[in-house]
């Protein structure tokens, strides 16, 4: 008899556990949620949860995806993206110039933020702002890139000045550093397209892309590769806060001399949901996206989130500006194209 109550028992907890999934599952399709690589740590507390189908991808590959004209609108392969702003818009703005409908619904304000910082090394910084007269920004390294140290004043035995960043092709904060750096030669965020075409603005960024050592394009974090290889694999490289501030702060004993900039102009990246119109899912996913969860993921992984103390690496004395600081989606995809060029 006890056998078969246990039997009973085990049964029912099975079939509860069966209803629970399946509601949530909101009647047994699994809400399908594809996340950056840069919010991959919110992604994985979702995933944990259940009822969710996660997957992580680089923002520019589902960017191509959604801006194919023969997706299918009723059903792109997703319900939701979890993604660093402006992405979702520069999809659809692109979308919109081939004629074609969006495909996003209503996206939800920042979930998270995150300003971008320059990684580079002390004694690099010193030399650089008594060349460049001042406080080291993207401008002043983009004019050094390529060149000897040797000409800026430092020792012959550093070699060439190397800036590093993300692809901006693919990767959510390649781009967006991108845009900080254009920002700063341009004098401010607010750049066009046309702006993008001044034969200054274009010798400029040419020396800075071809002097970057091409696995520091190609890698998943290039901040990674200077704490590992130290001076040798780069001297300045652009990451997220989130990214930089916890990595500097957990390897304090290899990162050594390595500090971390706040260029001008301030650009943030902020995480959003953008729900895919026509989802039945897009109620639950943004319940499950503003939820304590993923806030709390967010945090830990050294994004700011709002009543939540910020991890150590993240200085809370930083106020973060209103706006992120971002030119328009359509200014944004032709500073890639434009890079796409110039990296060649």
């Amino acid at each position: 008899m006890k056998r078969f109550l246990a039997l009973l028992a085990a049964v029912a907890m099975v079939v509860v556990a069966l209803q629970v999934r399946g509601r949530l599952q909101d009647g047994g399709a699994a809400a399908r949620l594809v996340c950056a690589p840069e919010v991959a740590a919110a992604c994985r507390a979702l995933d944990e949860r259940g009822g969710l189908e996660v997957t992580v991808e680089e923002a520019g590959r589902t960017e191509r995806r959604l801006t194919d004209a023969d997706v299918d609108r009723a059903d792109p392969g997703l319900d939701g993206w979890l993604v660093p702003a402006p992405w979702p818009a520069m999809v659809d703005e692109a979308r919109q110039r081939a004629g074609l409908p969006p495909v996003f619904a209503e996206i939800t304000p920042a979930l998270a933020r995150s300003p971008l910082v320059m990684a580079l090394w002390e004694d690099r910084a010193r030399v650089l702002e008594a060349a460049c007269g001042g406080a080291v920004g993207w401008r002043c390294v983009g004019e050094a890139a390529g060149g000897s140290w040797a000409e800026l004043g430092g020792p012959g035995a550093w070699g060439q000045v190397k800036p590093g960043h993300a692809d901006p092709d693919v990767s959510a904060r390649g781009l967006l550093v991108l845009a900080q750096a254009a920002g700063d030669f341009l004098g401010g965020t607010n750049f066009s397209a046309r702006d993008l075409q001044d034969d200054a603005f274009l010798g400029w960024l040419t020396e800075l892309e071809q002097a970057m050592p091409s696995q520091l394009r190609t890698a998943d974090s290039a901040l990674e590769q200077m704490v590992r290889f130290g001076p040798a694999g780069a001297d300045a490289v652009g990451a997220l806060e989130a990214e930089a501030g916890p990595l500097l702060a957990r390897s304090a004993d290899r990162a050594g001399s390595l500090m971390l900039l706040h260029p001008d102009p301030v650009v943030t990246a902020d995480v959003i949901l953008a729900p895919l119109a026509g989802s039945a899912h897009q109620d639950r996913l943004r319940d499950l996206v503003g939820g304590a969860d993923v806030a709390a993921a967010l945090a830990a992984a050294g994004w700011r989130v709002q009543g939540r103390p910020p991890v150590p690496g993240v200085p809370s004395q930083l106020v973060l500006p209103g706006e992120p600081g971002l030119p328009s989606p359509g200014a944004l995809a032709a500073l890639r194209a434009v890079v796409q060029e110039v990296a060649r």
